[in-house]
């Protein structure tokens, strides 16, 4: 949690040197279980270790402060209980969790979905230490002194409410173990003993009570917990409410995960880290706990709709093939004042299988390889690694010295939003690839936003590396793909690209879709040169391409993209550029029903931009530029119009800019062209400039209606 300062290795060492995270649980190598992931179908539920996460546990609570430190607050006075005291931990139990605000039962009420009552009662007056701070020489010292000076006032009797028989087995009965004493410092000076923001245990081995045999365990499992403010470092300080409630659901919940963490870097979304955690859980510590339970995938695939997490417990958890590993998709929208996510969007943690260090956060920024600047002292990205690479929320090995990347504590980065990340895929970065660089064939992309709750398809088997052959079956290709050999896709077959994939295709080869082709935010490219794409076929009907690049084809006289007997085919904000060789042109239409070409630059080709071949269409809004042959040739009774008449989008002018080789618009062989028309408002404002031989050439039995045209006068005279 943000509170939080790095601590010790090995419980019982306590010098400074040896800190490293928030508790003495970070990093232990006894006691406590490391559960694994037993049901392969549903991620892990296992409730708690040491106590139960679900019922009623009733705790005590002192708070103390060292006779030496009366630092004056107005919130704690010196020498006197919190004014907050009795807002820490309610008293008794309200079924409907009407608790103090802030408090410590109505965070893990609400945290719990009403399935956990933590109430308690307290000391009614602070203890003084009997001596100054730097006479102590353990906070272990310091807890058995004030638990032995109220002995005598209080029956720990009633604390005693659970029967621990060894981990996982806890149930209700007395086992003469206290269940759970909180101590809150008011303050610790520097010269005080070492002490932790907050750790789970007391420090002692055990103290005998007055109370029948009871005994407070002060070790793990054990019977409390310590927190402390500003430990060691001089500040001054004294504790406030929200950190003392931070650090207490914490430390309260060791007792339900046992030693160690989830994660270091917790950038604030979940309570369990070393470091960076923040007060409240996320939806993997919730479902281990049985709070929740995750929407699982149940087809191929799914769509989801997530609504803010905190307010609704939405998440899906997405397992990588059969095995004991998982991602899981929230939504952080900040809405809950708990929620303590650096930024809104879309979260994906990776689960390895086990609870400690078995989580990792898919940043949306990536995995890299980091370097270290001398010069700035800073970590810096030095090239992207999806596989293997460190994500900057993580530590970072440079010369020998775990460092933090800048953005370790998370910001905006980190979430996937519209307007910034919305794939996630195999091999690209960020990458679904799994911790230790296996490939798991996950993809996530977020379809639409509404009203902060994000609607997002889910693919379990997307493919990606190396490609090629007939497609048979429904594909997803996502992340980097390489087509190795021709590529088919067969009648009655989809063929989904998701976006932010890059399909790269060895010499002479080609994409050949019978079936429905539908890609985002594609580039489709090669090292060398390749023969482009040919959508065939009525089977290929209403095929899509949007915002997709396509470069380097060579078809000797065709074109890169090449549309045969398909009707309603989208092609949208591409760039079809680059596909300069041997008269190879941007995009033809040969015996295609209505396609539509919309704000797409098709730009440097070696032949014309556009072919139509009896063909009608529309075509708007592009950019069609230094083609060698011109930009858009009509044969064979081709009839496009430079514009849009809309019934699915407002009609729209032409707005089409062409420029550049032989002709802006050749026709021939009963072929027309509506490029602008005084009669109709649907077209026109199409630039026709900087052509060598004709701007408009009609051939015999051929038409071009070519009114409210710019041929190039600046300002526009259309004539």
């Amino acid at each position: 949690m943000r509170y939080l300062i790095l601590l010790l290795a090995l419980i019982g060492l306590m010098s400074p040197a040896h800190v490293c995270a928030q508790d003495s649980f970070c990093g232990s190598s006894t006691g406590g279980s490391q559960q694994q992931v037993l049901d392969n179908t549903t991620f892990p539920s296992y409730g708690g270790i040491w106590l139960p996460s679900t019922g009623t546990i009733k705790a005590y609570v002192v708070f103390v402060q060292f006779k030496d430190q009366s630092i004056t607050d107005a919130n704690w006075p010196a020498n006197s209980l919190p004014n907050w005291g009795a807002s820490f931990v309610a008293s008794s139990v309200d079924q409907n969790g009407n608790y103090p605000t802030g408090s410590l039962s109505k965070r893990m009420y609400g945290f719990s979905n009403g399935a956990l009552h933590v109430i308690g009662d307290y000391y009614p007056q602070v203890v003084l230490t009997d001596l100054n701070a730097n006479e102590y020489s353990s906070y272990g010292q310091v807890n058995y002194e004030i638990l032995q000076r109220i002995d005598q006032n209080v029956n720990f009797a009633l604390y005693d409410n659970f029967n621990y028989s060894g981990d996982y087995d806890v149930v209700p009965g007395a086992d003469n173990r206290v269940d759970l004493v909180i101590l809150i410092y008011r303050s610790v000076p520097q010269t005080a003993p070492y002490f932790w923001w907050g750790i789970a245990e007391l420090g002692f081995d055990s103290c005998p009570t007055n109370d029948n045999g009871r005994v407070i365990y002060g070790g793990a499992p054990g019977s409390g917990l310590t927190v402390a403010f500003h430990p060691n470092d001089g500040a001054g300080t004294v504790m406030p409410f929200d950190d003392a409630v931070g650090l207490a659901v914490h430390e309260t919940s060791h007792f339900f995960f046992g030693r160690g963490h989830f994660i270091h870097n917790f950038a604030t979304l979940g309570a369990m880290s070393d470091e960076n955690g923040g007060s409240s859980f996320n939806s993997v510590e919730r479902r281990w706990l049985g709070w929740m339970d995750f929407t699982y995938p149940s087809s191929d695939p799914t769509t989801v709709t997530l609504r803010d997490f905190f307010t609704t417990r939405d998440a899906c958890a997405v397992q990588i093939g059969t095995s004991n590993q998982w991602f899981v998709i929230e939504n952080r929208q900040r809405i809950d004042p708990l929620d303590k996510a650096p930024y809104p969007g879309v979260y994906v943690y990776f689960f390895d299988g086990y609870y400690w260090g078995g989580l990792d956060i898919v940043s949306a920024d990536g995995r890299w390889n980091w370097a270290w600047n001398y010069s700035s002292q800073q970590a810096e990205k030095s090239s992207a690694n999806p596989s293997t690479g460190r994500s900057k929320l993580q530590l970072v090995d440079l010369a020998g010295v775990d460092r933090k990347p800048p953005g370790f504590n998370g910001d905006s980065l980190d979430p996937f939003n519209f307007g910034y990340k919305t794939t996630l895929v195999p091999n690209a970065n960020p990458s679904s690839y799994t911790r230790d660089g296996m490939l798991s064939n996950i993809a996530m992309q977020l379809v639409s936003a509404n009203d902060g709750a994000f609607t997002i398809k889910i693919y379990k088997n997307a493919i990606s590396g190396s490609v090629s052959g007939n497609i048979a079956t429904n594909t997803v290709w996502a992340g980097n793909v390489i087509a190795t050999g021709s590529v088919t896709v067969n009648s009655g077959v989809s063929l989904v690209i998701l976006p932010g994939s890059t399909v790269s295709f060895a010499n002479g080869t080609s994409l050949t879709v019978y079936g429905t082709l539908s890609a985002t935010d594609a580039t489709f490219t090669s090292s060398s040169t390749w023969s482009g794409i040919v959508i065939s076929g009525t089977g290929a009907n209403n095929s899509s391409l949007e915002n997709c690049t396509i470069e380097h084809v060579l078809t000797y006289g065709g074109s890169a993209l090449t549309v045969n007997g398909a009707s309603g085919v989208k092609i949208h904000y591409c760039n079809i550029s680059n596909n300069a060789s041997f008269g190879t042109g941007g995009v033809s239409f040969i015996d295609a029903g209505d396609p539509e070409i919309y704000h797409n630059t098709i730009s440097s080709n070696g032949g014309y931009g556009v072919r139509f071949y009896n063909t009608n269409g529309n075509i708007w809004e592009n950019t069609i530029t230094s083609n060698a042959e011109g930009g858009v040739y009509c044969n064979s009774a081709a009839h496009p119009a430079f514009g849009r008449v809309g019934y699915y989008y407002s009609t729209s002018k032409g707005n089409n800019t062409i420029s550049g080789g032989y002709y802006g618009v050749q026709l021939n062989s009963w072929s027309s062209a509506y490029i602008g028309s005084t009669n109709n408002s649907s077209y026109g404002y199409n630039r026709i400039t900087s052509t060598t031989t004709a701007r408009v050439f009609a051939g015999a039995y051929c038409e071009a209606v070519a009114e409210q045209t710019w041929w190039g006068a600046n300002p526009p005279d259309p004539v």
